[in-house]
């Protein structure tokens, strides 16, 4: 909400007390991940997203959140290595078009 109403820096303080006060927040870390990208900051948004991948290795949000660092940051392979990608891609080229 901070967000939409122009307050970036605003929510970016908010979101780094929460991980403060309990580390372990995995909303809290997805949240700053995804402000940091949005910022362009690589650095700061794959630490948030790596604490996140710690707490919870298959969430699919954090996965893809991951998969855009890397992308990114220019590590392309990496992007399309990692689990959750490789299970994508493997499904869909699965999946056969119904006639």
């Amino acid at each position: 909400l901070l967000v939409e109403d122009g307050e970036f820096d605003e929510a970016v303080s908010q979101f780094l007390r929460l991980v403060e006060q309990n580390p372990e927040h995995l909303e809290a870390r997805k949240e700053l991940g995804r402000l940091m990208l949005l910022g362009q900051n690589w650095t700061e948004a794959e630490r948030h997203i790596e604490a996140a991948l710690a707490l919870a290795p298959e969430d699919l949000e954090v996965g893809t959140l991951k998969a855009t660092i890397d992308y990114r940051r220019g590590r392309q392979d990496d992007a399309l290595a990692r689990p959750m990608i490789s299970r994508a891609r493997a499904s869909a080229s699965s999946c056969r078009p119904r006639r």
